[in-house]
């Protein structure tokens, strides 16, 4: 019977059809189905998850790009009038800061570095 099955399955099976009454084919091919079925819904879960992330991610720079803009203020930029500051776009950054342009444009401190996540903040 299993010969018989084998057989059939490779004859008429790869053409996605089973004999008549040959239960153990039906069956067979009714766990490829669902097997075909789970990774297809895997796959859509990973595709979702990524989505999601990538998301998650965008909001956190965009967060990190606004508490950047707050901290420059607060630390490294100073008036016009200061004779060690220097233009940065529209800022006077104070001396010994350096200046990062991206999205937005912020003094740095001296062991800062500039940069550039997904959204280029």
């Amino acid at each position: 019977m299993a010969v018989r099955t084998a057989l059939i399955f490779l004859c008429v099976g790869l053409a996605g059809a089973c004999a008549p009454g040959d239960d153990a084919c039906l069956a067979l091919k009714a766990e490829q189905d669902e097997s075909l079925e789970l990774r297809q819904l895997r796959a859509n879960q990973g595709e979702a998850a990524e989505a999601s992330l990538s998301l998650q991610r965008e909001a956190i720079e965009q967060e990190l790009a606004r508490v950047s803009q707050q901290e420059s203020k607060l630390y490294y930029e100073t008036t016009e009038d200061d004779e060690t500051g220097f233009h940065c776009g529209g800022l006077t950054c104070a001396g010994g800061s350096h200046c990062c342009h991206g999205s937005t444009t912020i003094c740095c401190g001296p062991g800062g570095h500039c940069s550039h996540g997904v959204g280029g903040m």
